[in-house]
């Protein structure tokens, strides 16, 4: 199956979406109705889903299979990874993880949510599992020993 590329930015504000319980169904339903106002009771001072649909529509981003199929976003950002992660999971910084520039997250993750996480992230991030522990490496250059 060929996965569906979308931002940061609209996988973070899918993710919230449903994070504040609105359904995949509903969502879809909301998305189709292609107006940003019915997603606005859902905003607040960190996340507004103004231009949300006209986001995706001028960057052919697919939020309907997004949804439905599972996405890779782009490219991540610590910061961006960082709300990604807090709203894909229900997850707390500084209480369950820690975000920092090259510092280990210590993510505790079910299999399903490694698996998520694995699939969504985009391609300039390498996930170590170590411990129970989820690390995340940002990829730029890998260097393997030779043993």
């Amino acid at each position: 199956m060929v996965k569906i590329r979308i931002s940061q930015k609209t996988a973070l504000l899918i993710e919230r979406l449903l994070s504040l319980g609105c359904s995949d169904e509903k969502l879809i339903n909301l998305i189709e109705q292609n107006d940003s106002k019915l997603l606005e009771k859902y905003a607040d001072d960190d996340y507004s889903f103004e231009t949300f649909l006209s986001y995706a529509k001028n960057h052919s981003e697919d939020i309907v299979g997004a949804i439905q199929n599972g996405y890779q976003i782009t490219f991540n950002t610590m910061g961006g990874l960082r709300y990604w992660i807090e709203n894909a999971f229900g997850l707390k910084e500084e209480l369950d993880f820690k975000a920092e520039e090259g510092k280990k997250l210590g993510l505790k993750l079910t299999a399903d949510q490694i698996d998520k996480l694995r699939y969504s992230l985009a391609s300039n991030w390498v996930v170590v599992e170590k411990n129970n522990e989820i690390d995340l490496i940002i990829y730029s250059i890998w260097i393997q020993e030779n043993n």
